[in-house]
């Protein structure tokens, strides 16, 4: 952040340089030969009067060399009108900010540096002065800036100087009238702000201005305190919650309104679980309140709500490692300002009476009587305290039957016993005994309330396994179909 400073102040001195050498250049040589020894503003630099302020700049050169005592002396004058104007300067013992102009050697070096503008209208040079004294030659140079030009150009350079300062200044000092008034997280907004506009400016002490912004920052994340209302909600599978998750954002007890926090959360979509996440804002009273969408799946899961500043931090992240320390350390405040809610849904289809009927056919499509599929399926709903029953005893009956005629078949059988029935099918659809035995089975299954014949969930999928016999290769894959059913209804079943 110093680099454009010395940038702007290269640019100026060479401005100014150049003007110099100009008017020098355009200046009689009858200005540099005295008879009647020095001038009298070599020895007493003249005050300014009503129309200008004046400006020496001395400098020797040992070998004689006019020349580059000339642009010394240049340059010394350049620098007391740029210090007139309320630049300050800065002595670094780092070359790294000029070698970035100039590529100078990377050692390390004592050099003085001024930072600001300068315009050179209103400028030029009275006179000049040479004095040699055996080889060695000295010059003297007497500028004059029309005070006019050189009061406004102070101005417009404090103006901008001043608007640096401004800009990490003022949002500091808002930053601790809203702490101050109970605004924590706006407060917490301007020391962030303040923090950023110091690691991009060339004010004096920027780097401190910009601890002191991100320290004031993280002390403050680290008293917001995120305090849930209600937790381990639970609700049925398909239906919403009884009532929305709710926290209140404090300090000290006190509510922070217009916090923002994010609410992660688990979501059934297209036929699988993401994480998904949405960004709200306390009220008045600090209260935040979260709706989640209406569950799909069985089970137990959390939601986490936490405060969220992840807006304002992503131009602190861009800045350079020089800053990861006080960084990391605000986002670690961050972090650990948040709360996690549990809810667990469960589903009324545990306590409803069902039946399981799976037929099973060979590659062929001829009838397997092991009912392998139906027996797996059962055992892991009963594993979900499910009231279920095996219906294998119709199997020879209603093999071939369509849907509707086997629904009324279970209505006559097992009406009141049974309110749902799981039905379907599954079957060897490839073989492999190159390699030891290997079968993929494939199948369906649907739940279907036996008073109304509506479909209330239905799966699909395929198993292949690996056996020392084909019987073993074909039972193994037909029970883990199976398992696999019973896990999908047992989680989606409402």
């Amino acid at each position: 952040m110093r680099a454009h400073g010395a940038i702007r102040q290269l640019y100026i001195l060479t401005l100014l340089l150049a003007l110099v050498l100009f008017v020098l250049g355009c200046a009689s040589p009858e200005a540099a030969v005295r008879s009647d020894g020095p001038p009298d503003w070599v020895q007493t630099p003249p005050r300014g009067d009503g129309t200008n302020e004046y400006f020496v700049g001395v400098a020797g050169d040992s070998r004689g060399d006019v020349a580059e005592a000339e642009t010394v002396a240049t340059a010394g004058m350049i620098d007391e009108i740029v210090r007139y104007m309320g630049v300050r300067i800065t002595t670094d013992t780092t070359a790294e900010a000029r070698a970035s102009l100039d590529e100078f050697e990377s050692s390390v070096v004592q050099t003085v540096r001024q930072t600001g503008a300068a315009r050179v209208a209103g400028f030029r040079v009275v006179d000049r002065y040479v004095e040699r004294r055996g080889e060695a030659v000295t010059v003297y140079l007497l500028g004059a800036y029309e005070r006019a030009s050189l009061e406004a150009e102070r101005a417009r350079l404090q103006a901008i100087f001043q608007e640096r300062i401004d800009a990490v200044a003022l949002p500091e000092q808002r930053g601790r009238e809203f702490e101050a008034r109970g605004l924590y997280f706006d407060a917490v907004l301007q020391y962030l702000e303040a923090a950023q506009a110091a690691a991009t400016s060339d004010i004096e002490n920027a780097e401190i201005r910009f601890e002191r912004n991100i320290n004031s920052a993280r002390s403050l994340v680290s008293r917001i305190q995120l305090e849930k209302q209600n937790d381990n909600l639970r609700v049925m599978v398909r239906e919403a919650f009884p009532e929305s998750f709710e926290a209140v954002v404090r300090v000290n007890g006190r509510p922070v309104p217009g916090a923002a926090v994010r609410v992660s959360y688990k979501e059934f979509r297209g036929g699988r679980s993401t994480t998904r996440s949405t960004t709200i804002q306390s009220d008045e009273q600090g209260r935040v309140s979260f709706d989640h969408p209406i569950p799909q799946l069985v089970g137990s899961d959390t939601v986490t709500v936490g405060l969220d500043l992840s807006r304002y931090m992503l131009p602190l992240e861009e800045l350079g490692r020089e800053y990861r320390s006080q960084l990391d350390g605000l986002n670690g405040a961050i972090s650990d300002t948040r709360v996690v809610f549990r809810y667990d849904v469960r589903s009324r289809a545990a306590q409803v009476p069902t039946g399981v009927l799976l037929h099973e056919a060979d590659i062929a499509g001829n009838p397997i009587a092991a009912g392998t599929v139906s027996s797996s399926l059962q055992q892991e709903l009963s594993s979900a305290d499910f009231r279920v029953q095996n219906l294998s005893a119709l199997r020879s009956r209603s093999a071939g039957m369509a849907r509707d005629e086997l629904l009324d078949l279970l209505r006559a059988e097992y009406g009141g016993r049974v309110e749902r029935v799981i039905l379907g099918s599954a079957q060897i659809d490839e073989f492999d005994e190159g390699d030891g035995f290997i079968v993929r089975v494939s199948g369906s299954a649907e739940a279907i309330d036996l008073e109304t014949g509506e479909v209330l969930y239905s799966t699909s999928g395929f198993q292949r396994s690996r056996g020392a016999s084909s019987n073993a290769a074909i039972q193994a894959a037909f029970r883990m179909l199976g398992a696999n059913f019973g896990q999908d209804f047992a989680s989606r079943l409402p």
